[in-house]
């Protein structure tokens, strides 16, 4: 494989150890270590951080390395006032058009039974978020937040979606907004995701400013 694959390959495994926080934020990372340790020459990987330069997940820094970037209350902020303003939009202007029948399996998925499948949940939860604001039909809006949805990845991986607490409540906020939808109330909907998403930024400072990445309880 060369040339674009090699960066490609590059980009997802540091993308991938980023996200799910084996270099975590503010580690440091360099050129040659990362072409020891990954067994892909130099080109590729640079290729490759100019990419998740671009994504704010590194740092480039002439002479000193690569940084991972932190996770601020600024960046928290900064995500979820995105978030709000693409998603509720979406909602608002496009949510009729999402299928019925997708409507209803999300139902399922978000149902109390699969409450401790966490790695399923989030999954389909990442899923459920990028196909309300694909309904836009918006090629631009859509690729920045498919770009975003690294930051928002990382983040909930930091601020534990395998928090069993979190993860009930985070499922009934996603049926409330699943319901409205069947119901065609757009804008029901779009209060109901913004009061997930307003509790889902609150949970993120909770654990990543206040107890510096540590698990909390749902009620602490």
């Amino acid at each position: 494989m060369a040339g674009k694959g090699l960066s490609q390959s590059a980009y997802d495994i540091i993308l991938d150890r980023i996200v799910t926080n084996k270099y975590p934020p503010g580690s440091m990372l360099n050129e040659i270590g990362l072409q020891q340790e990954l067994n892909i020459s130099r080109t590729p990987i640079h290729a490759a951080m100019l990419l998740l330069q671009k994504e704010h997940l590194v740092e480039i820094r002439p002479k000193k390395g690569i940084r991972v970037t932190d996770i601020t209350a600024q960046l928290i902020g900064d995500i979820y006032n995105i978030r709000e303003l693409f998603e509720l939009d979406a909602l608002r202007r496009y949510g009729g058009n999402f299928s019925k029948e997708k409507l209803l399996n999300y139902h399922s998925i978000f149902s109390a039974q699969y409450a401790r499948e966490f790695d399923h949940i989030f999954e389909k939860d990442v899923q459920f978020h990028m196909e309300i604001v694909t309904l836009s039909g918006n090629a631009l809006l859509i690729e920045y937040y498919s770009m975003l949805r690294h930051q928002f990845v990382r983040l909930s991986n930091i601020s534990g979606h395998n928090n069993a607490a979190r993860v009930e409540s985070s499922n009934k906020e996603h049926l409330k907004v699943i319901e409205c939808m069947i119901q065609d109330d757009e804008e029901g909907a779009a209060q109901a995701m913004a009061a997930h998403l307003q509790k889902a930024r609150e949970t993120a400072y909770r654990v990543v400013i206040l107890h510096n990445g540590q698990p909390v309880d749902e009620d602490s």
